[in-house]
Formats: C-alpha cells, structure tokens, sequence
C-alpha cells in the first residue's frame, strides 16, 4: 500500500493567515504537498505546491488525485 499525504488550504481565511499556514505546514512537513483553494480574483498562493479555483471542484480534484498517485 502507498502512503499520500496532502494538506489543502481553504479560501475563507484573509491571504495573510492562510500564507502563514503553508509556510508552518511547509517547516513541519517539508516532503507533503499543498493545494490551496483560492477565490477567482486571488489565483495563487505563495507557498502552496497546488493552486485551484475553489469553484472549479473539476479542476481541484484532479490535482488530488495526481498529487497522490
């Protein structure tokens, strides 16, 4: 059996916080992957391995499916 690990961020917290969150998920778990779900006027998050629209469930899900494959 395969062992994923994969930590999404959410879009409701301000950009600041969900930054801070990736940069402490990044010093503690170097080697697991991000996706961060963002709203349509903020496309990307620094940090995140991943970017998604949130409303775009067609696009995000295919990122968790390759990111654990």
């Amino acid at each position: 059996m395969q062992h994923s690990d994969l930590f999404i961020v959410g879009h409701a917290a301000p950009e600041q916080a969900r930054k801070e969150m990736i940069d402490w998920l990044k010093a503690r778990y170097p080697h697991v992957k991000i996706l961060a779900l963002n709203s349509a006027d903020h496309r990307q998050l620094a940090g995140a391995d991943y970017d998604a629209i949130l409303n775009g469930p067609d696009e995000w899900l295919s990122i968790v499916t390759a990111a654990l494959s």
